[in-house]
């Protein structure tokens, strides 16, 4: 019975079983004899580093095996290492499925890594990646909505970088990847010459290459991606962007604080305009760019619909002079004036 199994099992299912070293070691001695394997569930079986290394070391030896299940099997660091042994070796394999893991940023490092011998992969944690992406010639990847959280990214991490001469677009909006994770898309991007949009957006041949001279988002929605976006590109054009147009666009504090990063070395800026009621990121905006500006509107609605909407325009006179401000107050002249009625209110010197 025991030749028998070891010939001619094909797929074994452990899902929701509680797999311990101790009880199952039997299991995993003959495991490693059974060459005949294709496919191994065990999600959510509660494995745990304790017999994760034992597993691992009795699947390294399946060269057969087409189909890794071990999703959300409290798998941790240690588990990791020694998965990424075995998985090195399954070359056969055409589906992995290790979600669900508190493995750590390093552990998924190590675990995407191994795969690279697995040239068969199509489907990584439930996701069906495109033949063109896996052979580095697509050119559009769309992620927009996929939770990238918890070992995802690293799997985009790895593939991206082989779509470096041919992708044109990618979509990571709404992917739940925070400010650290976007700087490293960007570091990656970086060398993507045909890139042209990112998020939904076309971005101009003069903005990614770092030759903009007005860039106008006005009425866009500016979301957390969006910001991130804006701030890695903003320094591209740090020597010939004059004019940002940010008009009508809701601006959080969170978000502008990455945008704000991004305008810091941008010294060409003469004029800006931005959209706030006071209680927003804009006026971070403000005290950053106004230094370094001829020029800056802000649109200005009034909150809770008491008392008129209105335009403030600085003008800073001594904006060269500026430049070099290390610090402090700045004077500059603020006008007032009604959207109904676009008369003037009132001129005044204000400190920001």
């Amino acid at each position: 019975a025991s030749s028998e199994l070891t010939t001619a099992l094909e797929e074994l299912t452990l899902d929701t079983c509680g797999i311990q070293a101790g009880p199952y070691s039997n299991l995993f001695n003959v495991l490693s004899c059974i060459s005949s394997l294709t496919g191994i569930s065990a999600s959510s079986s509660s494995v745990h580093d304790s017999a994760g290394a034992v597993l691992a070391s009795a699947i390294r030896k399946l060269s057969n095996l087409r189909a890794l299940d071990l999703s959300s099997c409290s798998l941790g660091q240690q588990s990791a290492e020694a998965l990424a042994d075995a998985l090195s070796c399954l070359t056969a394999l055409t589906v992995c499925s290790l979600q669900g893991n508190a493995m750590g940023e390093s552990g998924w490092s190590q675990l995407v890594l191994a795969l690279s011998p697995c040239t068969r992969l199509t489907c990584i944690n439930e996701y069906e990646w495109s033949e063109k992406l896996l052979a580095g010639t697509s050119q559009e990847l769309d992620l927009r909505g996929h939770d990238l959280s918890n070992g995802a990214f690293n799997v985009v991490a790895w593939l991206l970088p082989r779509a470096s001469s041919t992708l044109v677009s990618i979509d990571l909006s709404s992917c739940k990847l925070g400010l650290k994770r976007w700087e490293s898309v960007f570091d990656t991007l970086t060398s993507f010459k045909q890139l042209t949009r990112i998020n939904g957006y076309a971005w101009s041949d003069a903005m990614l290459a770092g030759l903009e001279t007005r860039l106008d988002l006005r009425d866009h929605e500016m979301t957390e991606d969006m910001a991130a976006v804006l701030g890695w590109l903003l320094p591209r054009c740090a020597s010939t962007l004059t004019s940002l147009d940010l008009g009508c666009v809701a601006i959080s504090q969170a978000n502008a604080a990455a945008i704000v990063a991004g305008l810091s070395v941008v010294t060409a800026l003469t004029s800006c305009e931005l959209y706030g009621d006071g209680s927003d990121g804009v006026w971070s905006m403000v005290r950053a760019v106004l230094p370094r500006v001829a020029s800056m509107t802000v649109e200005h609605l009034s909150s809770e619909g008491v008392g008129p909407s209105y335009n403030r325009t600085y003008t800073n006179e001594g904006c060269l002079a500026c430049r070099s401000h290390a610090g402090g107050s700045i004077n500059v002249t603020v006008r007032e004036q009604s959207r109904e009625s676009c008369s003037v209110w009132q001129s005044r010197s204000e400190q920001l």
